[in-house]
């Protein structure tokens, strides 16, 4: 795929409310609801100049949510620009909240980035060019291909930085860049032409985003240990230092993965993702939230009926029997307050704690945490292990040195924690972290009930643990009619009490396929 490196970048337009009210920068007319008005790039830089610089600045256009998704296995669910840029058309859905310009943020599918289909040629003399859809390629010499080429251990090509526009021209010296004729039909005199036009009219090319930074570092939670001094053998392995006795030494993943001193080789065992996934986490024990099990008490509607450790939850699994769900759930942080039915998104995500709302930059968007469980009737809790984003240990000598964490007490002397939000950054990081590998998902399979709860782990992948700051609710009614959402705020944590209504119903998310039975893998790390 030729690299373009050069010439103009496209500007966007934008969506306005009646009485001139400005809505939002958009590349597309069809990206304006209800009564806005969709006006052009060009309009914009000739009567707007505020509006329109704003619309022309890369980190706006990358943040356009003007892409939708190929919501299907053949295309492997990848957010791209056009109908034609699936292998299947009939399975694109148009301006999915969950993409834009450059990322894909559904945490279910393949990719993290969204791509683009291509031009590829056939002459030899002639590039090959990644484009918006289909009709930029000119037909005598070149083919087009959809977005994800399907070949074994390669990613889709195209990405935002490499996908060359076409423009609205208006007679021999006059032209501005755009993705489609729906654009330019707005401009009185003006009329689309592809990439290949441009070129050969103006010699110019446009380009849909600037150089973009590397793709983000996609890492996986490797589990830590817990081990008695002097023997020679980890006694069971752990997300963090509180899973260990007093007696115990925790040592993190980068301590076994570096083999420190006196960390037992057995201990590698401990970073098979396998192992991670059959760690224990803790429960929900309130009916206000169907006892489910999850990672933290603000991941409760009611927070002091969480406990700790509980033998039949793990990262993945309830296996209680006639457990309500049949897997463990997670919180989300999302912009709107009180929204606890997630939905992905660039700001809303599935995390393992309230703190990874939290932001260091003051001036981006406020996110709120929301609970495991959504308590409305008929939705069901959506966060599972594969959709959890949490933060990494950092090293303060070699930013380069990192791994997965779930908060601040795993990572080693010299390295400081980074949570979600702070670790994504192109300027920082650049760096996001899921807490479990991509689950596979069993529709026949029914509830917790049909998943047998296993004694064997005990002692060998986590203790239960005192939790000072959680209680067991007995008490019933009253004080489950009270939902507890810790919110972020900024840098503040804001409790909220709201009063419940209804009844929650329904059977859980279908629970993925357990692999075998859930029992320690002791295979080696070789």
């Amino acid at each position: 795929m030729e690299l373009v490196s050069q010439g103009r970048t496209l500007a966007a337009g934008a969506c306005f409310e009646p009485n001139n009210i400005f809505a939002k920068c958009a590349l597309l007319p069809v990206e304006c609801t209800g009564t806005q008005e969709y006006r052009t790039a060009r309009y914009l830089s000739e009567n707007d100049e505020s509006t329109g610089s704003m619309c022309a600045n890369q980190a706006t256009i990358r943040k356009l949510r003007s892409l939708g998704r190929c919501n299907g296995d053949a295309d492997r669910f990848i957010c791209t620009s056009d109908e034609t840029a699936c292998r299947l058309s009939s399975t694109f859905e148009p301006l999915d909240g969950a993409c834009n310009l450059v990322d894909d943020f559904f945490p279910s599918n393949s990719f993290v980035t969204s791509h683009y289909g291509h031009c590829a040629s056939l002459e030899p003399l002639l590039p090959s060019f990644c484009a918006w859809q289909f009709s930029e390629c000119p037909k005598k010499t070149h083919m087009w291909q959809v977005a994800d080429s399907m070949f074994a251990n390669s990613a889709p090509p195209c990405r935002c930085d490499l996908v060359v526009t076409g423009a609205c021209r208006k007679g021999t010296d006059d032209f501005y860049c755009a993705v489609s004729e729906e654009v330019c039909d707005l401009d009185d005199e003006y009329s689309y032409i592809t990439s290949e036009e441009l070129y050969s009219q103006f010699t110019e090319t446009c380009r849909l985003c600037d150089t973009l930074p590397p793709p983000l570092d996609v890492q996986l939670l490797k589990g830590g240990a817990c081990v008695t001094p002097g023997v020679g053998a980890i006694d069971h392995c752990a997300l963090e230092p509180e899973q260990c006795f007093e007696s115990e030494i925790f040592y993190s993943s980068h301590a076994i993965e570096n083999d420190s001193l006196d960390v037992p080789a057995s201990a590698k065992t401990c970073l098979l993702q396998r192992n991670v996934q059959k760690l224990k986490t803790g429960r929900c024990t309130s009916s206000l939230d169907q006892g489910l099990c999850t990672s933290v008490p603000a991941a409760c509607g009611f927070a002091a009926g969480f406990v700790g450790n509980d033998f039949e939850c793990n990262l993945v699994f309830d296996t209680r029997e006639n457990s309500a769900y049949g897997t463990t759930h997670y919180g989300h942080c999302s912009p709107n307050f009180g929204n606890r039915q997630y939905e992905p998104g660039e700001e809303s995500y599935c995390t393992w704690e309230f703190k990874d709302c939290l932001s260091s930059d003051s001036t981006e968007t406020a996110l709120y945490f929301s609970t495991a469980d959504t308590m409305w009737a008929n939705t069901l809790p959506q966060c599972r292990c594969d959709d959890v984003r949490i933060g990494a240990c950092i090293s303060d000598q070699d930013p380069a040195t990192r791994y997965c964490a779930v908060n601040a007490a795993v990572c080693d002397d010299g390295f400081s924690y980074v949570r979600v939000r702070d670790l994504e950054k192109s300027t920082g990081p650049n760096m996001i972290c899921y807490l479990c590998d991509k689950l596979e998902n069993d529709a026949t399979t029914s509830s917790g009930s049909s998943i047998s709860s296993t004694a064997d782990e005990v002692g060998t992948l986590g203790y239960p643990i005192s939790n000072s700051s959680s209680k067991q609710n007995s008490s019933g009614a009253d004080l489950d009619k009270i939902v507890l959402i810790a919110s972020c705020i900024g840098g503040a944590v804001m409790i909220s009490a709201i009063l419940t209504f209804g009844a929650v119903y329904g059977s859980g998310r279908p629970p993925p396929t357990p692999t075998s039975e859930h029992n320690f893998d002791a295979e080696s790390m070789s």
